[in-house]
């Protein structure tokens, strides 16, 4: 058989081929011959799969699924099957219709969903790269919707406020299909005409200052395009909006009903469920995956209710957007600055300086009308488990209200977070300049509103418990995963201001809306900031946002940062094991992490060995532990540099594998084979040839330039938010490269991690609960 489809399939006619290459084209052209010429034509017809159109029965629908999760979700799913959407590429449907539908500012069904209380998160639309969802038989429209904890006992109740938004947007689609050139609806709110000029504008402005991908996902990209679309639309097809098509828009929400969905539920509570039928007469079970399911008809009364939902007199279609952008002007490239320079440090910021550093970095090098903005709120205060379980409710909350208040930022180009960090907050905006400090006002004045009885109403009992659930699932999510959970012990070991899982769990399920009022503000009387303002803003511009940042917030006085202590192993073998918490996945991480004595180094010498040692091993260590042994389906040696913390470095070897397949112990024992024995004699028997072509390996690299903004971007900001910034780092690994020797390195190797009596290593075993039977320590 699988000859068959290869003499079938397997001709040059129905192949696609890019390739992106500095050589000239003459060079890539006989490349390409040389390689790929030997492939056969066969001339075989290209299969059509349009004889199957309407794939799902009727049968199918008006129908409840049931499904039991792997992970811990809980989401309500709406599918429409419709037809093929490949011939009307141009018009963009599921894109246009999946960012109305999946739209999170003011009139969203998501803000209506929220304020409820009833979902934290929605998305619409498919993905239209995915070929099991946009092909030649149908194409999928899909709402999903991430259920809050009353939103997991209402699902139905989340259904009707889905439907009645589908039907508010089918009565807009009506009326613009009569009324094309209105802008306005009888009621005042806009019509689905007047979003489809201001979307192909966004699309147009995305299109135009788009970063440029990786050379291995261009080729994959570009191939797969050829594949669907004429050669000449191979990069816009799937970018711009080229031929908007009201009528197909209509058409399309139109058939989005509840008879014609098909309506899937995925609860935690239907895996306990399922495994208590073990006759399989109510949960069947998926050939594929192996997953469980139930099928409910759904009864005809709420049918009927969904059919004539109550209307919501909250939903509107999408405000103008105030964030488009209109100028795209570059500043001066010859004012381009080759580094960061902080401007809290120039005469007249003395006051300024006292609370924070001011980095800019003006660059417009990348020719784009793009910048980056990062603001650390720095304090002393959040110490306890207790008080990093209250910053990333908040930056939940924050978060959470931004989407709300700014989501038409996101649909024009500008991107936003707030993200928890261990000493406090990070604000991130980027995107086009010209609205960037628009959004950026926005945020620190949701910061610095009032937390409760307020018409922000960024929190109250409601949300509370709302946001601590949604950060449980994401945290339960994260340990459940072998590989993470290993990472996260390695942290709490290497980083002092690390809590355990477990510690922070506690203290949030013990959280209270008090714990959150009071911490605040005592934590932003004490703040210290680091910023950086990166890209096409001048001196000026940058000095406006850390001014509205220190003005908006008012703290009494700076915090004082202390740095943090370089933990101290004992020298020798430390071996920690604990017990995987899915208890019934037999996936194993084995961790040897290797923390380099003697850094942070002076001079960087320790730091590049330490990198130059890794780039050896790296292949031998796959080639033994992979290959070889064959010990786990993940397999690799790395280096790493703890910047933002203490800036110590070293070199971790990590082994996923399967307890069912391989005991730890036995995995354990290759790995210490590998470390004690196998590269000693790869380091004291290399020759100079391989380590000079190691070397000149390493210098290339550094000399690499930087392939878009957003890598020189995060490098830079990497060295800024540590404590010692070294902006030149590649420039004096160089140097310390260019004159290393053989003896050199290896005496580095023979006097640090060879040495027993000096080097300190752990072993971190996240194990089977199926195959633990050792005792094990958290």
């Amino acid at each position: 058989m699988l000859r068959q489809f290869q003499l079938r399939y397997y001709t040059s006619q129905l192949m696609t081929l890019a390739i992106e290459s500095k050589d000239t084209l003459d060079y890539l052209e006989n490349l390409v011959i040389d390689i790929f010429s030997h492939i056969p034509n066969r001339f075989a017809e290209k299969p059509n799969f349009k004889q199957f159109s309407d794939p799902f029965p009727a049968s199918a629908f008006n129908k409840l699924y049931k499904v039991c999760p792997i992970k811990e979700m809980v989401t309500l799913n709406f599918i429409w099957s419709l037809p093929s959407m490949l011939p009307f590429y141009k018009a963009a449907p599921l894109k246009f219709l999946g960012a109305v539908v999946g739209y999170e500012g003011k009139g969203s069904l998501l803000a209506f969903l929220r304020e409820q209380n009833l979902a934290v998160e929605l998305c619409a639309g498919t993905v239209t790269t995915d070929n099991t969802r946009h092909n030649q038989m149908t194409s999928l429209f899909s709402i999903s919707v991430e259920l809050s904890e009353l939103g997991r006992e209402l699902p139905f109740t989340v259904a009707s406020h889905v439907f009645s938004y589908l039907q508010m947007l089918r009565a807009a689609a009506d009326f613009s299909l009569e009324n094309p050139d209105a802008s306005t609806s009888p009621s005042g709110g806009r019509t689905l005409s007047s979003l489809v000029p201001e979307y192909q504008k966004l699309c147009a402005a995305k299109f135009r200052f788009q970063e440029p991908l990786d050379p291995c996902d261009t080729v994959q990209v570009v191939a797969m395009s050829m594949q669907t679309f004429p050669s000449d639309e191979v990069y816009v097809a799937d970018s711009l909006l080229l031929e908007p098509d009201l009528k197909l828009y209509v058409d399309i929400i139109r058939r989005l009903t509840p008879e014609t969905a098909i309506v899937t539920l995925t609860l935690p509570e239907f895996t306990s469920q399922a495994a208590a039928d073990t006759t399989s007469s109510t949960y069947l079970t998926e050939p594929w995956f192996d997953i469980r399911y139930a099928v409910e008809d759904i009864p005809p009364d709420q049918m009927q209710i969904w059919k004539n939902p109550p209307l919501v007199p909250e939903f509107h279609l999408p405000e103008v957007n105030r964030f488009i952008p209109t100028n795209f002007d570059l500043l001066p490239r010859e004012e381009d600055d080759e580094v960061p320079v902080d401007l809290n440090l120039e005469p007249g910021r003395e006051n300024a300086r006292a609370f924070g550093q001011l980095w800019h970095q003006q660059r417009t090098k990348f020719n784009v009308p793009i910048a980056h903005v990062t603001v650390r709120l720095c304090s002393n205060i959040p110490k306890s488990a207790k008080q990093k379980a209250i910053l990333h409710l908040w930056a939940c909350a924050l978060d959470q209200r931004l989407q709300t208040l700014v989501y038409s930022a996101s649909e024009a180009g500008l991107l936003f977070s707030v993200s928890a960090v261990s000493n406090g907050l990070e604000i991130q905006v980027s995107g086009f300049n010209e609205k960037l400090f628009l959004l950026y006002q926005e945020i620190f004045d949701l910061l610095c509103a009032p937390l409760t009885n307020s018409d922000a109403g960024l929190l109250n009992d409601r949300k509370f418990s709302t946001y601590k659930d949604r950060l449980r699932q994401k945290t339960c999510n994260k340990i459940l995963n072998p590989y993470k959970f290993n990472c996260h012990i390695r942290k709490y070991l290497t980083d002092a201001t690390e809590h355990l899982v477990v510690d922070y769990m506690k203290a949030l399920e013990a959280l209270s809306l008090d714990d959150f009022v009071q911490f605040v503000p005592q934590m932003l009387s004490q703040i210290y900031l680091k910023a950086f303002v990166y890209g096409n803003l001048s001196k000026t511009e940058a000095l406006s946002f850390f001014d509205y940042a220190l003005s908006s917030l008012k703290p009494p006085k700076a915090a004082v940062l202390t740095s943090l202590p370089i933990p101290e192993f004992p020298v020798c073998v430390n071996r920690l094991r604990v017990m995987n918490f899915n208890k019934v996945d037999v996936n194993t991480c084995l961790s040897l992490v290797t923390p380099l004595q003697g850094t942070p180094s002076d001079d960087l010498k320790l730091e590049v060995m330490n990198e130059l040692f890794v780039s050896c091993l790296k292949e031998p260590a796959f080639a033994y532990l992979r290959t070889s042994e064959t010990l786990g389906y993940s397999v690799g040696l790395y280096s790493w540099l703890l910047l933002s913390t203490t800036r110590q470095c070293g070199a971790t070897l990590t082994v996923c594998s399967q307890a069912n397949k391989f005991d730890s112990s036995l995995v354990a024992g290759r790995m210490y084979a590998f470390w004690y024995r196998i590269i000693p004699q790869i380091i004291f028997r290399l020759k100079p040839e391989a380590f000079q072509t190691a070397v000149d390996s390493m210098i290339a690299s550094n000399r690499l330039e930087d392939a878009t903004m957003e890598v020189e971007m995060r490098r830079n900001r990497a060295e800024i938010l540590s404590s010692v910034p070294i902006f030149d780092r590649r420039q004096r690994a160089i140097s310390i490269l260019q004159n290393l020797t053989l003896k050199d390195f290896q005496d580095f190797y023979r006097s640090t991690y060879f040495n027993n009596d000096r080097q300190p290593v752990l072993m971190l075993q996240v194990r089977s609960s199926k195959f633990f039977s050792n005792q094990y320590i958290l």
